[in-house]
């Protein structure tokens, strides 16, 4: 079995004539590895100006706090009280109020979080390489997954669906992961997954590596006689 899983692994795309491989993938990476500090600012200051915009909003309502600090000193303590805001919710208002206000959007935002990480790197199409053939590149471009994102989801995850390209080189801004991969054309046939149903339905039930088969399969397909 290893040694028909060795033999195999000369078929594999990065060893076909005129591939860029190894180093010589890793330098076409280089380039864009460079930051713009205006760009950066940019992405960063972004967020901040929202944050400072609602301030600002809140400072200029007549009732609000943030006119008069030090007559309001209460509003510190409300913040420091911040995290009992959903016991607050749940003897006041029921747990209904607790949960549909707080909680459940909490829970799905973190439980979307948690998956896109885990389907980077655990998913139906994934490779595993065997450690005879290993090496860093090919474990960056077949064990790491592209998750195919709109722009809205690419802007509020930051660009964490070209996963393959940020383990190939760490050093390149999510902003030009993008980038990276319309310039470069050994980028652009990675392994995919998604956010559609049956894309994650197949990640969570994919859950071993069979050797024999150099593909991941499920708990059924494992057990069942050869």
């Amino acid at each position: 079995m290893g040694q028909d899983t060795i033999s195999a692994e000369p078929e594999q795309a990065e060893h076909s004539e005129g591939i860029r491989v190894g180093a010589d993938l890793l330098n076409a990476t280089r380039a864009f590895a460079n930051e713009s500090v205006m760009r950066s600012w940019w992405h960063v200051g972004s967020t901040l100006i929202l944050m400072i915009s609602a301030l600002v909003g809140a400072g200029v309502v007549p009732w609000s706090p943030l006119r008069d600090p030090a007559r309001h000193w209460d509003s510190a303590l409300a913040i420091l009280a911040h995290g009992g805001l959903i016991t607050s919710l749940w003897l006041f208002g029921g747990f209904d109020v607790a949960l549909f206000s707080v909680l459940l959007p909490m829970a799905i935002a973190s439980a979307l979080g948690s998956y896109l990480f885990f389907a980077q790197h655990s998913f139906k199409r994934m490779h595993i390489i065997t450690p005879e053939a290993w090496t860093f590149y090919r474990a960056a471009l077949e064990s790491s997954s592209y998750m195919r994102l709109n722009r809205i989801m690419q802007w509020f995850t930051g660009n964490i669906g070209y996963h393959h390209i940020h383990h190939l080189n760490v050093r390149i801004p999510f902003y030009r992961l993008p980038e990276a991969m319309v310039a470069i054309p050994e980028l652009q046939s990675p392994v995919t997954t998604s956010l559609m149903p049956k894309d994650i339905k197949e990640c969570f039930q994919a859950s071993l590596w069979d050797q024999a088969k150099h593909c991941m399969v499920t708990y059924r397909e494992a057990n069942r006689p050869v």
